[in-house]
Order: structure tokens, then C-alpha cells, then sequence
């Protein structure tokens, strides 16, 4: 505070006011960037979480057609043995 006081008395209360506004303003620009670089990280870190969850649909859709058409083949399989036992 005696700093604030001390640089007003010296360069005038309007410019100790522009320079205590640039140094906040220097502050608040500088927990943005690091929230920006946080956010970033995230943004990568869920990209990849959702290329790993792509490649896991993708393996259980398939195997979700091969397990379809198996029960397809039973079914026609078992239609034919009730056919002969009729």
C-alpha cells in the first residue's frame, strides 16, 4: 500500500491508476493463458478417451454382427430339425 501511495505522489494519481489497471490486467491475462493450457490438456486427453471408446464400439459391433448372423444359421438349423421330427 505505502508503494501505491508512494507512486502516486510521484507520477500523479491518473498514471499510478493506468499502471495499477496494466498490472491487473497482465494478471488476469495470465490465469486465463493457464486456464486455456488446462483446458487444452483436457480437450487431448478426451480426445483420445474417445478414440479408444471408437475403437471398443467397433470391435463389439462386429462381433455383434458375427453373434447375429450365428443365431440366424441356429435358427434356421433348428427350424429344420422341427421340420424333420414333425
Amino acid at each position: 500500500m505505502e508503494a501505491f501511495v508512494e507512486l502516486i505522489t510521484s507520477v500523479g494519481f491518473p498514471i499510478a491508476c493506468v499502471i495499477a489497471l496494466g498490472i491487473f490486467i497482465y494478471k488476469i491475462y495470465q490465469k486465463s493463458e493457464q486456464r486455456e493450457d488446462k483446458l487444452m490438456n483436457e480437450i487431448t486427453e478426451t480426445r483420445l478417451v474417445n478414440a479408444k471408446a471408437i475403437e471398443t464400439i467397433t470391435k463389439y459391433a462386429d462381433s455383434f454382427e458375427v453373434i447375429k448372423h450365428d443365431i440366424s444359421e441356429i435358427k434356421v438349423e433348428v427350424s429344420h430339425l422341427a421340420e424333420k421330427i414333425n
